[in-house]
């Protein structure tokens, strides 16, 4: 059971409660996730079983779509309803205006300061650790990207958006900065990750449909997979497979001279990615999956 599925996380669940449910379903004894979803979010979670976990390495720049439903007016210490939320006073509510002009200043390259609920680790810790026992982690901001910030409807004190970026972006950050900007204080109140790279919420399958339906509706194909990963491709030949299996180099013409990563396809099939020297054409396996 080497295979790729997207799950629908339902909320409540955490990423690993997901994982795990699907390693007991396909009785495999490695799974993994290529993204963390918070538990009180729901959505796309991309899941590999058996010898796909070795892919998952290269699967770090992930572009992701999000359905965001801000709670104005509220704060609280993880930055969503994780923790109890307290009710900030507010002067005058933001007309629409303002907060299209506030929602323009986060579109783009931007820095980002991850909250303190969070699984980064600081001197071996993880932050939300840390948190809970009263500590305060130092968390420093980190270079995000929001290609798409959009909103789709203000009933005050509700804001809900359409978001669009890159790897690394915290909703919940930017649901509490959106807050501090419009002087209003914020929580992220609703999150549903809509898309994955070219995975979207469609292609999913609930927790209760990964034990039902035939694995050829739930498995992802190699073309998705190959989309995901978003590295040069190589078919080889049935020598150059069996080298492979064996750890050798292998010969191949230049793909791309701005990648030195790539991925090798024997018969349709995803079965190694290497690395190429640029002195000599050679790929050398890193990953191989026979």
């Amino acid at each position: 059971m080497d295979l790729f599925v997207a799950v629908n996380k339902p909320k409540g669940w955490t990423s690993f409660d997901v994982v795990n449910k699907a390693r007991s379903i396909f009785k495999v004894k490695k799974a993994g996730h290529s993204g963390t979803l918070d538990p009180l979010a729901s959505g796309v979670l991309i899941v590999a079983l058996g010898k796909m976990t070795r892919l998952l390495r290269y699967m770090v720049s992930h572009t992701k779509s999000y359905e965001a439903v801000i709670e104005l007016g509220k704060v609280s210490s993880s930055y969503d309803l994780e923790t109890q939320a307290q009710t900030v006073g507010v002067s005058s509510i933001p007309l629409m205006s303002e907060v299209n002009k506030v929602l323009h200043r986060f579109e783009g390259k931007i820095l980002q300061q991850p909250p303190p609920f969070s699984a980064i680790k600081v001197n071996g810790q993880r932050s939300y650790l840390l948190t809970r026992q009263n500590q305060t982690p130092v968390l420093h901001p980190r270079p995000v990207e929001i290609s798409r910030l959009v909103c789709t409807r203000y009933e005050y004190p509700f804001l809900e958006l359409e978001i669009d970026c890159g790897s690394g972006t915290y909703i919940r950050s930017l649901a509490h900065d959106i807050g501090q900007n419009l002087c209003t204080g914020g929580l992220l109140y609703r999150l549903t990750r809509s898309r994955v790279d070219t995975i979207s919420l469609q292609r999913c399958v609930t927790v209760e449909e990964l034990q039902t339906l035939p694995i050829a509706q739930t498995a992802l194909s190699t073309q998705e997979i190959l989309d995901m990963l978003g590295l040069p491709v190589v078919s080889v030949s049935e020598q150059q497979h069996k080298d492979l299996g064996y750890g050798k180099k292998i010969g191949i013409e230049p793909v791309c001279e701005d990648s030195r990563k790539i991925v090798c396809l024997f018969e349709g099939a995803i079965v190694a990615v290497g690395e190429v020297a640029s002195r000599d054409n050679l790929l050398r396996p890193e990953t191989v999956l026979l």
